[in-house]
């Protein structure tokens, strides 16, 4: 049984039912956390304890109810969970039908019904909570697919991969984890080249510059430093919470950072002075690309949005709003002219970026997709989801041509190499994935 604790969010109108889950969690020797038990009184900030209970938890249980999907801390206990990537597994109580308990941007995850047949739910739980196969079918351990040449499987890091990416000539890959750490290594032997350790804290996103020479990370900081050597040229201190996102202008003399305090930013990669800071979003922004054409930023948020704007003057210029949940993943196409999105409502979907005019919806995964990308020649698209595959689909038509199933748990992050031959994948399982793209 997984060690770490398991947070319980809820509802206190639910309290009997809450007591019941604990004790038999307990009796099977399963940590909990619930707020009332493990507050201690005198708790100066109990917001910044609740977020690192749920940052340290394996997973959080959301007890379905009609009063917990209209609770302001329940939802924030969610979309804390999202952003520190923990899975979330609803354990339905209470309500007549899915809709009246699933909090906004869920309608459509997976759920354990347990109104009637408690104790046979419960299993169903234990065996989730113990990495066992899970209850249906498509959740299954995967297998990787015959279609698809045996994996590079690089297994370097310690924890959860949050995002992966190329080096510009297709070479090597860095991978960003919640280790602490990024590592760089070669993408056809797995070789580990560089581990870099200057951060503080867990490490969402490192992306490689342009001209191939810098990667830039974050965590509670950004931090420029040499591909090659570790040598850190710059760290950005100016947000004011954790940050989600890096991403490089394409003459490689910026960088864009995004986090938890509902902006972006644009700073210089080697002096740091910031050029521009925007304010568009009203929640938390996860994710950010720069257009290939260098024009454009765009922005994706937990306020179900993604938002388009002006590189230099920070004008917005589109805001899209098709999705039903938070957005997380974001990219351009090669030719700057589309956009594809990721969201916790299951969907991906492509859309014009010169008027957010609705393309296609991506349909293949039933759980949040994490991480979006776009093949070189413009034709197909990979996207990563918590169901652990990484599938590949037709942009014309959104057919699927291709599903990866290597993975052992949720896929947060993918990436097309640059020559077009081959995709990366990377994931809660602490492994990165090289497999041959269609």
């Amino acid at each position: 049984m997984n060690a770490k604790p398991v947070f319980i969010s809820y509802s206190h109108a639910e309290g009997e039912i809450v007591q019941r889950l604990k004790d038999d969690l307990q009796a099977h020797h399963v940590p909990i956390w619930l707020d009332h038990e493990n507050l201690t009184p005198g708790t100066p900030n109990w917001g910044i304890a609740i977020e690192q209970s749920i940052q340290a938890a394996q997973a959080v249980v959301y007890v379905a109810s009609p009063t917990a999907k209209h609770s302001n801390f329940v939802i924030h206990e969610l979309d804390l969970a999202d952003h520190y990537r923990i899975p979330i597994y609803p354990f339905w109580v209470k309500g007549t039908n899915w809709l009246e308990v699933a909090p906004f941007g869920r309608s459509r995850a997976q759920y354990i019904d347990a109104r009637t047949e408690y104790h046979l739910t419960f299993q169903h739980l234990l065996r989730l909570l113990d990495a066992s196969p899970p209850i249906s079918q498509a959740d299954q351990p995967l297998k990787a697919s015959p279609a698809v040449l045996a994996p590079v499987v690089y297994s370097g890091h310690s924890d959860a991969v949050s995002r992966v990416a190329w080096s510009p000539d297709s070479e090597y890959l860095v991978s960003s984890s919640r280790d602490h750490t990024v590592q760089v290594w070669q993408s056809t032997t797995g070789q580990r080249a560089l581990t870099y350790a200057g951060h503080q804290g867990f490490v969402i996103e490192a992306d490689w510059s342009p001209d191939g020479t810098r990667i830039a990370s974050c965590s509670a900081d950004a931090q420029v430093w040499d591909a090659y050597t570790g040598q850190i040229y710059c760290t950005y201190r100016r947000h004011r919470k954790h940050l989600w996102g890096v991403t490089w202008s394409p003459d490689s003399a910026w960088v864009a950072s995004c986090g938890n305090d509902n902006t972006v930013q644009v700073w210089h990669s080697v002096s740091g002075e910031r050029a521009l800071k925007y304010t568009g979003h009203t929640g938390y922004i996860n994710n950010i690309a720069w257009s290939p054409d260098g024009t454009r930023i765009a922005s994706c948020s937990n306020d179900g949005t993604v938002q388009i704007w002006n590189a230099t003057t920070g004008t917005t210029l589109v805001t899209y709003k098709g999705h039903q949940g938070n957005i997380w993943g974001i990219t351009w196409s090669p030719d700057s002219k589309f956009l594809v999105s990721g969201s916790t409502d299951c969907s991906a979907q492509v859309w014009q970026a010169a008027s957010g005019q609705h393309l296609l919806t991506y349909k293949g995964h039933h759980r949040l997709i994490w991480g979006v990308t776009w093949s070189p020649s413009g034709t197909y698209i990979a996207s990563c989801s918590n169901d652990r595959t990484v599938q590949v689909w037709r942009v014309s038509d959104g057919q699927s041509v291709a599903t990866y199933r290597g993975h052992k748990n949720g896929v947060t992050g993918v990436s097309w190499a640059p020559d077009g031959t081959r995709i990366a994948s990377g994931g809660d399982d602490h492994t990165v994935h090289v497999w041959q793209a269609p």
